[in-house]
């Protein structure tokens, strides 16, 4: 069966998704850690799902004052 781009997830780094969300990438790993929002690794890098950091901030989670 072949690929097409619908069944490919669109995924961010930690570093990206920490930069677009204005947080430390330590509170996207925290996250991760604890089980608010997945994650998987490829080679060395760990990814997130856009759908997944999206689920997250619909669910309430905001990033605390700096």
């Amino acid at each position: 069966m072949r690929a097409t781009t619908t069944e490919i997830p669109q995924t961010m780094s930690i570093d990206g998704l920490a930069e677009r969300l204005d947080v430390s990438p330590w509170t996207i790993r925290s996250w991760v850690r604890q089980g608010k929002l997945a994650s998987f690794k490829v080679g060395k890098r760990v990814l997130v799902k856009q759908s997944d950091a999206l689920a997250l901030l619909e669910k309430g989670f905001k990033p605390a004052a700096r």
